[in-house]
């Protein structure tokens, strides 16, 4: 089986195209004043038999999948025997032993799913209905084309969270559904969302202080700064997070001094971006986002969220380039900002052959993706529907070739 095949990127490119014909024919709904209803119930269905039947995709099912079956359930023992502390000590992060732990939160609610439903497979199933409800929430309330927001949601940030971020997508969904409460100004349920979703992810504690500035416009000379500082940074290759990491770990010496000498010293965690394809995109849709930001406004002052959440996206991408592994977690968070931004910029246009060219480049921008992040093994994708690789079979090629590149880094 090779490693690398465009092959393996087919069945995203299937999910591509099925969402395409789906856009075209909200597009017509609207144009004709008719309802969309069933082609959203169309891509929310695509979306749930692609993400909740597939097998063993990626690779955090590795340990989602232990967690899952080493788990209690509620009626293991007496009630309260997936609540003691000798069960909670597993997943409390211990540096010492070097746990990274997992949040309660999860672990709970997954107890009590597993109390009713003790299967895997059923687990997954329901948690991306969870997603989906979510995300139909939040695209109905923000996006101005709700199918292509679910084609955006792929290509950005979407299945790498799908597959791999069972606990962050929920926490980062969370806080999508409390834009709401920072546009009410209601600080008590957007707070209480954003602490829930903490117990599911700590990630989410980035989310808390945004109710404060969130939907603010911020000064010009502080969004252009940044672009031109995170510029630099990139085409530079100025490395200037590692000296400043090292002298503070090296003051507090010890452990995190070793660790963090070792972190630095490792291709695979502190590579930096370098200026391809990605880079070009993201600039474009920083130059776009800002300066189109005031004639969005008009038509959505909500835009002012989604321009700024780009904005932060912008600066973990250009000013943790040096760091690989930071700019993948810390992007993710934000990615949620080209799920509505290119929606609302394709609302501006008023020429159909304007909206024709932008969906177009869309379209092949996302086939480019597709098959250049799908082409490998851990991508290959399979579903229950048409049968699985058993877990065994999945987990000798994902582990035999996950040993390969940590080798070769």
């Amino acid at each position: 089986m090779p490693v690398y095949s465009t092959s393996y990127s087919l069945p995203y490119l299937v999910l591509l195209t099925y969402f395409v014909l789906l856009m075209f024919m909200e597009f017509r709904c609207l144009k004709f004043e008719q309802d969309t209803k069933y082609v959203r119930w169309a891509t929310m269905a695509g979306f749930v038999f692609f993400f909740g039947l597939r097998g063993f995709v990626n690779t955090d099912w590795l340990v989602y999948y232990n967690i899952f079956n080493g788990l209690p359930t509620l009626w293991g023992g007496n009630l309260g025997s997936a609540f003691t502390t000798d069960f909670t000590s597993e997943f409390v992060t211990d540096a010492s032993t070097d746990q990274a732990g997992i949040e309660m939160g999860f672990i709970f609610l997954t107890v009590l799913f597993k109390s009713i439903i003790p299967d895997y497979f059923a687990w997954v199933f329901v948690n991306v209905v969870i997603d989906v409800i979510l995300l139909d929430i939040f695209f109905r309330r923000y996006s101005k084309y709700y199918v292509l927001s679910f084609i955006l949601f792929l290509i950005f940030g979407g299945l790498g969270i799908e597959f791999n971020l069972m606990r962050n997508v929920k926490a980062i969904l969370l806080f999508l559904i409390s834009l709401k409460y920072i546009e009410e100004r209601k600080i008590v349920p957007y707070m209480l969302l954003n602490i829930a979703g903490c117990t599911l992810h700590t990630s989410a504690l980035f989310f808390i202080p945004l109710y404060f500035f969130l939907n603010k416009e911020w000064p010009k000379w502080v969004i252009w700064t940044i672009f031109i500082v995170g510029n630099i940074l990139v085409l530079l290759q100025i490395s200037y997070l590692k000296p400043i990491v090292l002298a503070i770990t090296d003051m507090m010496g010890g452990r995190m001094a070793v660790k963090a000498r070792l972190y630095f010293a490792s291709d695979l965690y502190s590579r930096s971006v370098g200026v391809g394809l990605s880079y070009f995109e993201r600039t474009a849709t920083f130059v776009l986002s800002v300066w189109l930001l005031p004639k969005l406004k008009e038509r959505n002052p909500s835009i002012v969220m989604f321009v700024n959440s780009y904005i932060l996206f912008f600066f973990a991408y250009f000013f943790f380039s040096e760091i690989m592994i930071a700019i993948q977690r810390i992007t993710l968070l934000f990615a949620f900002s080209y799920w509505i931004i290119y929606p609302e910029i394709l609302g501006l246009l008023e020429k159909s052959i304007n909206k024709l060219v932008m969906v177009s480049v869309v379209v092949v921008y996302s086939v480019v993706i597709l098959i250049k992040t799908n082409s490998n093994i851990f991508a290959k994708y399979d579903n229950q529907v048409f049968g699985i690789e058993s877990y065994d079979d999945r987990k000798q090629v994902v582990s035999t070739e996950l040993e390969s590149v940590l080798e070769q880094k």
